[in-house]
């Protein structure tokens, strides 16, 4: 009898899932601030970028594409309990993506998502706590605590005096260099000879007892001195060839499954090159890179001998200063752990993968507020005499033949 009526039951339960049961229930959470910030302890730069953050529930149907939020409210920034920065409201948070303004220097205003600013010459010390608290009408206040690193303890040099040549190709699918960096994916190009110059760090591991994570870049730009409009030139890419360098790089663990056993590459191109000092023997490292071989000779166009073209388009000669400088972070273990999660969500994981979780550190909202200690040094300096035509970006023309 007993099991007669565990069957009737069960039978009940399944059946009425498909009868006038289906209850569809909404659920909605309200929304909160969504924060970006870095405090850089070696050059002072405060950055911050402010949204309104969604739940996914909030995503059922479509949201409007051009949404004005502006609200008042304070930043406030505090080092070991002391306000030393603050910034009031109101705060234009303000979603435009559906089109594009041009601003007053003929330039297009690119399409924005919230708020953002740039604070300069703040002071820090390296064991101090910073307190980010930011109060916005409407929302939940948010908060968010990390200690500032000590600065990196680095010396480098660039050898200009000598190229290193390496022929990059393409054989039976083998990449001859890897630049799966920062998000950005691999590119095919023509088979070609890449002139390095060698760049030598020294490294002094600070806390050898502890795992220590850098981030290390290779920064090229120049300005004109004379154009009414200053026109910069900016790249990033640092090169690696020695594999044990990246025994802790997030980007060969997610993109390659962690398998640092097998060269992917005979060179590796990052604009950003993360590690840690698993790999060092001692206290100290001295580990080498590779930047770019730099022109250093104007470069004139080619019609610059046809007097029809040279009428039509005037060249002229300006001063142009170009600087080349490695820029070397120490930052805390939590920022490392979300830049790798990061990695893996953008990345995106296989049906039977574990669901990636990016632990943010903004108490009452999402985001991520991170202090780095930073040293800069300058590798590369000089002024060349560029070709300009008639003060404009070269025109369109098409080779000879």
């Amino acid at each position: 009898m007993n099991n007669r009526i565990t069957i009737f039951v069960c039978f009940f339960l399944l059946t009425a899932c498909d009868g006038d049961l289906k209850t569809e229930f909404t659920i909605s959470f309200p929304p909160k601030l969504s924060v970006s910030a870095t405090l850089d302890g070696g050059n002072g730069v405060f950055n911050l970028w402010l949204s309104e953050g969604n739940a996914l529930s909030d995503f059922a149907e479509p949201l409007h594409p051009n949404k004005e939020i502006i609200r008042d409210g304070e930043i406030r920034l505090f080092e070991d309990n002391t306000l030393i920065f603050s910034k009031p409201g109101p705060f234009d948070m303000s979603i435009i993506e559906t089109n594009t303004i041009m601003g007053e220097d003929g330039w297009f205003v690119p399409a924005r998502r919230g708020y953002s600013f740039e604070k300069t010459d703040i002071s820090t010390r390296p064991g101090s706590v910073y307190h980010l608290e930011i109060k916005v009408d409407g929302y939940e206040t948010v908060t968010s605590s990390m200690t500032m690193p000590v600065a990196p303890n680095v010396t480098a040099s660039m050898d200009t005096s000598v190229q290193v040549s390496m022929m990059l190709t393409h054989q039976s699918g083998y990449q001859s260099l890897y630049q799966k960096y920062q998000y950005v994916p691999i590119v095919e190009w023509p088979d070609f000879e890449a002139l390095l110059w060698n760049v030598t760090v020294h490294l002094t591991d600070q806390y050898p007892n502890v795992r220590n994570y850098f981030a290390l870049g290779i920064r090229r730009d120049g300005h004109f001195f004379d154009w009414n409009r200053l026109f910069a030139l900016e790249d990033w890419s640092i090169f690696v060839s020695d594999i044990s360098i990246l025994q802790d790089n997030p980007n060969i663990e997610v993109f390659e499954g962690g398998v640092i056993g097998m060269n992917y590459a005979d060179l590796y191109m990052f604009r950003s090159l993360v590690m840690s000092d698993i790999t060092f023997s001692g206290n100290n490292a001295t580990l080498t890179f590779y930047s770019p071989v730099e022109r250093i000779t104007p470069e004139p166009p080619w019609w610059i001998d046809d007097p029809v073209l040279t009428e039509q388009y005037p060249i002229e000669r300006e001063l142009f200063h170009r600087t080349t400088t490695l820029s070397v972070k120490h930052f805390p273990e939590e920022t490392f752990n979300y830049y790798r999660t990061q990695l893996r969500h953008k990345a995106g994981v296989g049906f039977y993968s574990e669901p990636v979780f990016i632990q943010g550190n903004i108490t009452n909202g999402y985001g991520f507020f991170s202090v780095y200690n930073s040293t800069s040094i300058t590798l590369f300096e000089y002024d060349i005499e560029e070709y300009v035509i008639d003060k404009r970006p070269p025109p369109q023309i098409p080779p000879p033949g």
